[in-house]
């Protein structure tokens, strides 16, 4: 009783024993107290079980199905509205104006947990004069319960030059069809230093926050945040986050870089979740699946031939259930 009595009565604490009539206290989160008060197992696994915090898939930028570098002229070419990194689609401003890749040396330092090998996107100027960046856009069934609600977004970014004034980010949201958007989500570029809210996005498109991160000091990473942003436009059937270069002030060879992305419900932004590679993989798997190495006489499926090889039809197994219909490029 004399080791509990010495011991204080702030809120959000816990007791335990370190030893005969030792005591000593340890905070407790909001999630931690739900689970030492609930009286099941089925309730422990409610409290445990939440829905996924990052909605964004790929946010680390680990899945490259389609390669790792893009240019103007690889398959895909790093061109406008052009799906490169899983599940990123680019966006520029004119043609020819940016080279895509996965980088692997230029990370932000402690990314994630301990011992993950991180990745990010790095964007290379080919020429200046031309604004750039990515958008991911969440599948209608991936934004249930954010109409309405508040969301965060955050992200890493680094510049190798402050001639690359800004790097902005903004979530949006589609009131038109579910799953029939506007992929590339500018309908005009705007100005330097100019918010996208004044007729800048294409129709069914509209701004719900947005913010700038201002390249004071060359290769030098920042952490952005948009946070407690209140997706109340009415009819909102999916949400969008964009992140592009603000000016175009940069001389050829300029580049900046992003990581670690995410968007999740909340006033607040939380640490950088990392989901195991598999989990990630799949969820890329649902909208792109890629058969890669592929040599002559390589199995794929099964399938029949007709006679004098009029018509085959080929069995190939799909890892998950995808998106839409696939089609075969």
């Amino acid at each position: 009783l004399a080791s509990i009595a010495a011991l204080g009565t702030a809120a959000n604490k816990i007791l335990y024993t370190t030893g005969v009539d030792t005591w000593v206290e340890a905070a407790i989160t909001a999630t931690g107290r739900s689970i030492i008060d609930d009286d099941s197992v089925s309730a422990v696994r409610a409290t445990i079980l939440t829905e996924p915090k990052n909605r964004i898939i790929n946010g680390d930028f680990r899945v490259a199905q389609r390669g790792t570098s893009f240019t103007g002229s690889t398959v895909p070419p790093a061109t406008d509205d052009t799906y490169l990194l899983d599940r990123w689609n680019n966006i520029i401003g004119q043609a020819d104006r940016f080279t895509v890749s996965q980088e692997t040396s230029i990370i932000p330092p402690n990314s994630g947990v301990a011992g993950r090998v991180a990745f990010a996107i790095k964007f290379v100027t080919e020429a200046a004069n031309a604004k750039g960046g990515m958008v991911q856009i969440l599948e209608s069934k991936d934004c249930v319960g954010m109409a309405g609600n508040a969301v965060s977004l955050q992200f890493k970014c680094l510049a190798s030059n402050t001639r690359i004034g800004k790097i902005r980010g903004a979530i949006i949201s589609w009131v038109g069809t579910a799953d029939a958007v506007t992929s590339d989500v500018f309908s005009t570029w705007p100005a330097d230093d100019e918010s996208i809210a004044a007729g800048k996005l294409a129709t069914s498109w509209t701004l719900e926050g947005e913010l700038s991160q201002t390249i004071s000091a060359q290769d030098t990473w920042y952490t952005v945040k948009l946070e407690n942003v209140s997706i109340d436009t009415s009819n909102t059937k999916q949400i969008a986050v964009i992140i592009w270069i603000d000016d175009t002030s940069y001389n050829y060879g300029d580049y900046f870089v992003i990581a670690d992305v995410q968007l999740e419900l909340g006033a607040a932004c939380t640490q950088f979740t990392v989901r195991p590679y598999a989990q990630e993989l799949a969820l890329c798997q649902r909208y792109c699946y890629a058969i890669t190495n592929a040599v002559a006489n390589e199995v794929i499926g099964m399938g029949i031939a007709t006679a004098n090889n009029q018509s085959t039809y080929v069995n190939m197994p799909l890892p998950v259930e995808m998106f839409a219909i696939p089609t075969l490029t």
